[in-house]
Order: structure tokens, then sequence, then C-alpha cells
């Protein structure tokens, strides 16, 4: 896959806000002289009676699409800024209905993230077909990554995600395929032995390494063995669970959307 169109969403806000908000995306389009289409318009529910004028939504969105297109220009980013395109659809299915005719998504993820933002999060990622790319604020992506692990759990969510990744890396980069073994034995169809040597063949050097759980999360796990590596990204699948699994057992992709990592994670579902 070449990566030639690339759309994100980013929530109306002051000048410096979008800077931070839509900054990552813009400097990913840069990097692979893509494409990007912006989607500036707010999640958050306003009252009838309870926004005075300068703070009218519409007002706000677009002078949020002007910063972006003015940061974009300053960028040399071929960008188009658009709002919600329909009003007759969920914020969730206008972001979905632009992903599902681009090569990917790519967002800026923050700590305190609204129920609304986190639905957008979750459409993006189930709902459209296309990678994400989860990126931390004051992502900069002057260079493609170098060095990259990959959670790996045979599941056809890696599988994508795995893909979607070969389009990201330059020849040589340093993959490692990473297996949570639960402390337990890994069984060879599940080892990710043989995907290193796809990956090999892609012109990637690539490990496999095994990965004790040790009370940690999932999440928590990978994220411990990718700042060992000194990895530049995480590569992961995501798996939709239903709210009840979620709320008693927790999950990876739960963990992944509350926006507490450092590190940008490409996933597909």
């Amino acid at each position: 896959m070449t990566i030639r169109t690339i759309v994100t969403h980013v929530e109306p806000g002051t000048d410096q806000e979008v800077q931070q908000r839509a900054g990552p995306s813009l400097a990913l389009a840069r990097l692979f002289s893509a494409h990007l289409t912006a989607l500036a318009f707010t999640t958050e529910v306003v009252g009838a009676n309870a926004s005075p004028p300068n703070d009218d939504p519409a007002i706000i969105e677009r002078q949020t699409a002007a910063a972006i297109s003015r940061e974009a220009a300053r960028l040399g980013v071929d960008c188009e800024v658009r709002g919600r395109s329909s009003f007759a659809y969920g914020i969730g299915d206008a972001l979905v209905d632009q992903i599902m005719v681009s090569d990917m998504a790519s967002m800026t993820t923050r700590v305190q993230q609204t129920v609304a933002q986190r639905m957008l999060l979750t459409s993006a990622v189930f709902d459209s077909g296309r990678p994400l790319l989860l990126l931390p604020a004051g992502t900069t992506f002057r260079d493609s990554p170098l060095r990259v692990v990959v959670a790996w759990d045979a599941t056809p969510a890696a599988v994508r995600a795995v893909h979607a990744l070969l389009a990201f890396i330059p020849t040589g980069s340093e993959v490692t395929i990473a297996t949570v073994t639960h402390d337990k034995t890994i069984r060879s169809g599940q080892s990710g032995i043989e995907l290193t040597h796809l990956i090999a063949r892609h012109g990637h050097k690539a490990t496999f390494a095994p990965v004790q759980q040790q009370g940690l999360g999932v999440l928590e796990a990978l994220l411990l063995k990718a700042r060992e590596l000194e990895a530049d990204m995480l590569v992961m699948g995501c798996v939709r669970h239903s709210p009840l699994r979620n709320f008693i057992f927790g999950s990876a992709t739960t963990h992944l959307f509350e926006g507490k990592t450092a590190l940008p994670i490409l996933v597909s579902a």
C-alpha cells in the first residue's frame, strides 16, 4: 500500500490547541507527501441557550479550519479542511465516510477524552476498514519509524496491522514481533517466528521476542518492551469486545483509547 491520502479529525479550539491537535497529522502527511483531509467539527453537544456569540460552534469551527489551512501552507502540505458533511448522521459516521475512501487515518490522542471523542476513535478503528495511527501530542514525524514493535497474537486484526506497517517503514528497519505469553508456553502456530520470515523478505531486520506479562496489563507489557528496545512505534490489532467484558476484564484496546501512551501506535481491526 502506498500512502497518498490521510484523514484526521481536529477538535476545534484556540490556535494553539489546533496546532497541537493537527500538527502530528500534518507532519505525517508531509513525511509521505500525502494529501490530508482534516475534518474540523466539534464533538460536544452545545445547548441552545448555553453559548454566547463568541463561543458559537460554527464560528469556532471556521476559525479552526483557517488555522489548519495556515499551518498546512506553512509546512507545504496538500490539505483540504472539511466540516461535518451532514447532521443527519452521527459524528462517527461523518468521519468513517471519509476514512473509507482514504489510505489511512491519524488522530492525536488526548488523556482527558469525552465520551464523544472515545466514540469517534472507536468508529475510526472498527468501522472504517482502514488502519489508524494514534499520535501523541507533539509527535513531529520528521523521519519514518526505523525501530518498530509488533504485537502479535495471530488474529486477523494483527495480520492487517502488520500489512499496514509495511507501507510505513523504509527498507532495513528493525521489526520486533512481540507475543505476550501470559507466562505460558507459546504454540508454534502463534509464535510469530514465521512472520519474521515474511517481514525479512520485505527487506527488514525481523526478530521474535516473547514477552511475559508478569502481572502487567497486555498493553503495559508491550509498551515496556517497546521502551526497552527504544522503539519508534508500536503496531497492534484491535478486537472489539462487549462492554460487559471490558468492564470486568479490561482490554488492551480499551487502555489504548485512554490516550496515556507516549508512543505512536498503528492499529487495525
